[in-house]
């Protein structure tokens, strides 16, 4: 992960992330600089295929960042917070139901 999560806050509509700090506006302007002047000098020299497959790996790689960035936001929720329910429990007494279809 490239940015910070304390730069940025969620987006309200839609997947993503808006800027609320300097650095975040700084970042933001950085990953377009990133794509915009090397497809802009690929298609300007005329190889149409390098800047789809440049637009098309620097597209992926924003992608990662800003979900690293939402996942680290978000963290997973801590072990003992999650409910398992099993038979593991060893000295549990439990009442034994006989179950049967009536006719």
């Amino acid at each position: 992960m490239f940015g910070k999560p304390e730069w940025f806050k969620k987006k309200s509509w839609g997947w993503g992330l808006t800027p609320v700090t300097w650095q975040g506006w700084a970042y933001t302007a950085a990953w377009c600089a990133m794509f915009a002047i090397p497809f802009a000098t690929l298609m300007g020299t005329r190889r149409f295929p390098e800047a789809i497959v440049w637009l098309i790996v620097s597209v992926g790689a924003l992608v990662w960042d800003v979900r690293s960035m939402i996942n680290a936001m978000n963290p997973p929720a801590a072990r003992s917070e999650v409910l398992y329910i099993g038979d593991d429990d060893e000295g549990v007494q439990t009442r034994q139901l006989d179950l049967r279809l009536r006719k």
